[in-house]
């Protein structure tokens, strides 16, 4: 007897499946992603991790005006979920800075964590999942974990150690490092992070001129930068 089952995503091909286009569930309240897509309950908060997840990589790649209305976002009542290690040699920032951004500030940082990454140590690799598990169509989202995929905590320091780097060439003209400079709290570790491989590995003259360069010659900047290198070699 042959077997005539049909694949899951050619399963009632007459009636397509919704897109649940993230976009579309990210965007809005909960109740309005509930009537636009057919998902999952655990979609149905836009800020959920499968949101913060999908929406730095949608942003790095173009930042659009979904991008910048969401950087708005006052709301503080959300953990970051992606609140990673990115100081030097990958130290974590310490508790708290997930809670005290916004929603919108957490986006910026989340953006830049991923726009700005070159390399991640080897013991380290992507996993992917489909950002919604009941539609096969779903886009992926990612996420970084060490190899026995306990995934990434800055409870465990030093798990996956991240290498961040701009372009000289074009950081002066790019809106989410533009943002992170009008407030360089909300990502101060990846800015360290940029400018100590910038400065072990000589590409720090080639930002001469640009933004961000000023910013890190200022004394602001080398005070922070001094008191958490201390901080870091005391206690990790």
């Amino acid at each position: 007897m042959s077997s005539c089952y049909a694949s899951y995503d050619k399963f009632g091909a007459s009636t397509p499946l919704p897109s649940s286009n993230p976009l579309s569930i990210c965007a809005v309240s909960g109740l309005d992603a509930g009537f636009q897509n057919v998902i999952g309950t655990r979609l149905l908060n836009p800020k959920n991790e499968q949101c913060q997840r999908f929406l730095p990589a949608h942003c790095a790649a173009t930042w659009d005006g979904v991008c910048e209305a969401l950087s708005y976002d006052t709301n503080r009542n959300y953990p970051n979920m992606l609140n990673n290690c990115n100081g030097p040699n990958g130290s974590c920032m310490g508790p708290g800075l997930g809670s005290a951004l916004t929603f919108g500030e957490m986006l910026i940082r989340n953006t830049a964590a991923e726009k700005y990454l070159k390399a991640m140590s080897s013991n380290c690799h992507r996993e992917y999942e489909p950002f919604d598990p009941t539609n096969p169509n779903s886009p992926l989202i990612s996420r970084w974990v060490t190899g026995n995929s306990n995934g990434l905590s800055c409870t465990a320091r030093g798990t996956c150690i991240p290498i961040y780097g701009v372009d000289s060439k074009t950081i002066d003209s790019d809106i989410v490092m533009d943002k992170i400079l009008q407030n360089p709290f909300i990502a101060i570790d990846i800015l360290m992070n940029i400018y100590t491989h910038a400065v072990q590995d000589g590409t720090i003259k080639q930002l001469q001129g640009t933004k961000l360069y000023n910013y890190f010659m200022s004394p602001q900047f080398q005070q922070i930068f001094k008191e958490r290198v201390i901080k870091y070699v005391q206690y990790d």
